[in-house]
């Protein structure tokens, strides 16, 4: 995957579900002005039977610090997050390829993505060729 500048990539760990809380709590803040997601939400669906938390995130790290993340769950159902200070560099953009990679490689010919209608992941899902279901 290519990033801009010197971010790196790598597969998440049960151990970042706080930082992935933080940088979905920022980019909910952000969008729709509140902060719906909890750190539990994460680590819950992280403990679900059959996820795999390395082989379905990709977690983006300016240094030692997340700045984004997406994933891809068994069921065809994907989730993603850019902290808003680094948005417009084309970060979503690569991990909506990566998941759309991901999914395909597992068998899923739809990928679920919920968004809020009108936000900045909306806008860029739709210019990317994905369609509200």
């Amino acid at each position: 995957m290519r990033l801009p500048g010197d971010l790196t990539a790598r597969p998440l760990t049960r151990d970042d579900a706080r930082a992935v809380h933080e940088v979905t709590a920022a980019q909910e803040l952000h969008d729709v002005g509140v902060v719906l997601i909890e750190e539990a939400d994460v680590v819950g669906d992280w403990q679900r039977p059959g996820s795999d938390v390395p082989a379905g995130t990709l977690g983006v790290f300016d240094g030692g610090r997340l700045v984004a993340y997406a994933e891809v769950s068994g069921e065809g159902r994907g989730g993603a997050a850019v902290h808003p200070r680094y948005r417009g560099r084309g970060i979503g953009t690569a991990l909506a390829a990566w998941t759309r990679r991901l999914a395909g490689e597992r068998g899923a010919p739809v990928l679920g993505i919920t968004v809020p209608q009108g936000s900045p992941a909306d806008v860029l899902l739709e210019r990317l060729g994905h369609h509200v279901r």
